[in-house]
Formats: structure tokens, sequence, C-alpha cells
């Protein structure tokens, strides 16, 4: 049996071991603007696939990722309710991480800011975006988690 304590935990800290996972080529580029995408998936064999739009800020002073994810075969407003979450957080995470330092090896400006829209089962449903900002502001004390139209906006100082 799985007791509050122990979820909270696992929130707060984010201890859960991320899935194994693989970047795949990009699918569109331009001159601001490029995707980069991942994959991994689950224990109850969902695929999933993570997409980053890397959005480079005018003048070049910092970047923005938007992320997405969604099972391979799913929609970005499916939600699976598989009992995953810590472990699929802690992946996005992982890739997201990935992704920066990928970004600062390419000489590129630092990532500043990273978008996201949680999903919903139900129009005002708000327990998958409260578990993403617990997470988010634990694992990122000093970065701004931000919350409007729907949408979280987390900056990096």
């Amino acid at each position: 049996m799985i007791k509050l304590k122990d979820i909270l935990t696992e929130v707060g800290e984010g201890t859960a071991t991320p899935y194994k996972f693989k970047y795949t080529p990009r699918l569109f580029q331009d001159e601001r603007k490029h995707i980069r995408t991942y994959k991994f998936t689950t224990e109850s064999n969902l695929e999933y696939i993570v997409i980053l739009a890397v959005n480079t800020a005018s003048e070049d002073r910092y970047i923005s990722l938007s992320v997405m994810f969604k099972t391979e075969e799913g929609d970005f407003q499916d939600v699976t309710n598989k009992g995953e979450q810590f472990k699929i957080m802690a992946t996005v995470i992982a890739i997201i991480k990935d992704c920066i330092a990928k970004i600062a090896e390419e000489g590129k400006p630092p990532v500043k800011i990273i978008e996201f829209i949680p999903d919903k089962n139900y129009e005002d449903d708000a327990r998958r975006a409260n578990l993403y900002k617990a997470y988010i502001q634990k694992q990122l004390p000093n970065a701004l988690v931000d919350y409007r139209h729907g949408e979280y906006r987390v900056t990096i100082s």
C-alpha cells in the first residue's frame, strides 16, 4: 500500500529513477527555433515522446524551452493514469537537463525559461499542475514558478 508520506517524499525529493531515454534527430529548424525530441518506454510499455521547442530570445540573450510530452500513440491532452508519474517526471527532468547541457556544449546562450502546460482529466483539474509545481520548486528552489492562462513558466535565475 502506498502511503501519503511516501508520495510526498517522492515528489519533494525527486528520488524516482528516470527511465532510459534516447535523443532523436530534430524534426524542424529555422533561425530562431528548433525542435529536439527524445523517446522513452515505461514499465507498462507506453512509449513516450518528449518534444522540446528551443526558442532563442531576441538579440540572442537567452533561450526558452517549451516542453511537451505524450505517449507515442496518444495526444498531448491524454492522461494515462498508469501510476508511473514519478518516474515519468524524473525522466522528463533528466531529458530537460540533457537538452540544457547539449545547448551549453553548442556554445548557445543559457536557458533561462522553461514553459509547459499540464494535462487535465477535466476542466478545473489542477492536480497534475500542483504536482509539477511542487516538484519544480523542490528541484529548482531559486526559480520563479509562474502560472498564467493555463501555462507554467519557470524562470531560472
